[in-house]
């Protein structure tokens, strides 16, 4: 950091900053609870310009101050329609540009089931494009509610181990994110991704897997124990016998149903009887109240407050009940709620790690750069939120367990490397998951091993180069039936281990071949985030106070005032010098690591 002071005044001020950074990330659980269920700001009105910062916040990633006043010019009615809908009354001016976002593309079908590098690597392509849907879209609403459903409707690549499922599932969330609940329940039992994930190709006529016919009701429609009982579950198993994926070597996605491991026998559900099929399930599941609130106190949890009362909650379930299970009515009637904006619901939840990432590169306006995001969605999974590998079928937590002892000084360590430009300078972390130690094939085939550096194949395996091939032609006639299935399975994982390097370098030259990002210089630009402040001389005060109005949107405690006062020293700032842009970026940083900005 540099000041006005001597390199000795420097450094002491700069270890002082990075011990009370380091106070903050420590005592954060107990700031936050402080900080739970107030509001500094002042509530003028029925619609505060405040109020318009919580709504961007909750219903998206939040928004720049610009972005803000163009909200509260709407008044709430409209600026909840605007992120619903996206329509505007005549005349007004969209809060976000309008963004062409491209369609995500595999490099080929994705129905191969070997989970090798390059497929991991595809997986890492649909975060990296995911990610820059939700940094760069003008229909904010949209990402955070396919993140939503995400969470809901889990499933995940090491499970599911094809590519493509994975992709069409996310591709559903995205039609559906502000769509049809029933339809969106009744599509997810025709997912491959989903009828893999919950084993439910081994859900057989005489054999039942009751996997996805529980977490069917007891996590995707109707909570545990509400509206069935445990004798409901086999009987709804049984209805679902004979659904699964079609075999990914078959060149075809999607489901098929399969006669002839099909339960077509009466069931009994929900004390009615029939012979009921998947899509008869799912009539049956919501001709009952019990999703109508559990979708609502899900909603209200994701964007509301942690503790929705049952009014809050009845309100957006007679909603969807109204609508035919439509998600945007519901949506409405939640951000158009007094008690939304209520003090109790402002600052009471805990930025999951995709939103305290995406939400930061908006408000720093920084570019979504390929090589950038690579590195996103590599330090959202060290935060503990890899997308497309939620951790279980319940879906990440949240709530407190953002904040671990090890996640509080990441959190603090990305916010940094963010404001500073520097988060996408170095790539080599990106791709840590695609790594790693071979699996070990046996120390019978060590030649083969030798081979895996060379990348050789001969007939389908390792080449055998320390043995000449009759010798070893004649040793197989002559060795028993299981030494011969022995030595065959040893090839196929010599093979395959030569199969994963190729993909591993295959990988490599993608990643060398990404673009190179901008000097951290021109990647946060002081000027063109604080454009009020560029035409003369800022002082600190002036500048923590437009970083606060930008990055925290709520006044600061006059000691942490003083201390982010401090950080920027004693010298003139002026943006556009290397020198002031410099010091102003390193207040940022520290701005972003007090318990403020954790939360939203």
């Amino acid at each position: 950091m540099i000041s006005g002071g001597s390199e000795h005044e420097t450094a002491m001020r700069t270890t002082n900053i990075s011990r009370l950074a380091s106070v903050w990330a420590l005592s954060i659980l107990i700031i936050l609870a402080s900080l739970t269920g107030t509001s500094n700001a002042a509530q003028t009105s029925d619609w505060s310009r405040d109020d318009a910062a919580h709504l961007l916040r909750r219903a998206g990633f939040g928004g720049t101050p610009q972005q803000i006043d163009r909200m509260h010019d709407l008044g709430r009615a409209n600026a909840v329609e605007y992120l619903v809908s996206g329509k505007l009354p005549e005349g007004a001016t969209a809060p976000f540009a309008h963004v062409e976002l491209p369609p995500f593309k595999l490099s080929d079908d994705g129905l191969d089931p070997r989970l090798n590098p390059e497929r991991l690597f595809e997986m890492e392509k649909l975060r990296a494009w995911w990610l820059d849907r939700m940094v760069r879209t003008d229909r904010p609403l949209e990402e955070k509610m396919t993140l939503f459903w995400h969470g809901l409707f889990t499933s995940g690549i090491k499970e599911t181990k094809v590519a493509r499922w994975m992709v069409d599932q996310n591709l559903l969330f995205h039609r559906e994110a502000i769509g049809n609940y029933k339809t969106l329940t009744r599509e997810i039992l025709h997912d491959p991704a989903m009828l893999k994930y919950l084993n439910n190709d081994e859900n057989l006529i005489g054999k039942p897997n009751e996997n996805l016919a529980r977490e069917l009701m007891e996590l995707f429609t109707m909570g545990e124990g509400n509206g069935y009982d445990e004798a409901d579950i086999p009987q709804v198993a049984r209805a679902l016998t004979g659904m699964s994926p079609r075999p990914p070597r078959s060149g075809m996605s999607g489901s098929m149903l399969r006669p002839l491991m099909h339960d077509s026998g009466r069931k009994t559900i929900f004390g009615k009887s029939g012979n009921f099929g998947p899509d008869d399930v799912v009539r049956l599941i919501f001709d009952k109240p019990e999703p109508a609130n559990y979708l609502a106190k899900r909603l209200w949890t994701y964007f509301g407050q942690p503790d929705p009362t049952e009014t809050q909650v009845r309100s957006v379930a007679e909603a969807l009940l109204k609508n035919g299970w439509d998600v945007a009515p519901a949506l409405r009637t939640l951000f158009n709620d007094p008690s939304f904006y209520s003090p109790k619901a402002k600052l009471t939840i805990i930025k999951s790690p995709v939103e305290l990432v995406v939400s930061t590169l908006r408000l720093l306006e920084e570019p979504a750069e390929p090589r950038l995001l690579m590195v996103a969605i590599n330090q959202s999974k060290q935060l503990g939120q890899e997308l497309l590998q939620p951790p279980n079928v319940k879906g990440w937590p949240g709530g407190e367990h953002w904040i671990t002892s090890s996640a509080i000084y990441q959190r603090y360590n990305i916010s940094v490397a963010m404001a500073n430009g520097q988060l996408g300078q170095g790539i080599g972390n990106g791709m840590a998951a695609l790594r790693g130690k071979e699996p070990n094939a046996g120390n019978g085939n060590k030649a083969a091993l030798r081979q895996i550096g060379r990348g050789q194949l001969q007939n389908g395996a390792a080449a055998q180069q320390d043995e000449p091939a009759q010798k070893r032609e004649d040793a197989q006639i002559s060795s028993s039936p299981a030494q011969q299935e022995e030595n065959k399975k040893v090839d196929r994982k010599a093979n395959q281990q030569v199969l994963n390097q190729q993909a591993r370098m295959k990988v490599q030259e993608e990643l060398r071949a990404l673009p190179a990002l901008p000097p951290p210089t021109e990647m946060v630009v002081p000027a063109k985030l604080f454009p009020q402040l560029a035409a003369s001389d800022t002082t600190a005060d002036q500048m923590v106070d437009a970083a606060a109005a930008r990055f925290l949107q709520q006044p600061l405690s006059a000691d942490k005032k003083a201390v982010l006062v401090e950080s920027l020293g004693s010298a003139p700032i002026r943006l556009g010098q290397f020198d002031s842009d410099r010091r102003v970026r390193q207040m940022i940083g520290l701005m972003m690591s007090t318990p403020e900005y954790q939360v939203e």
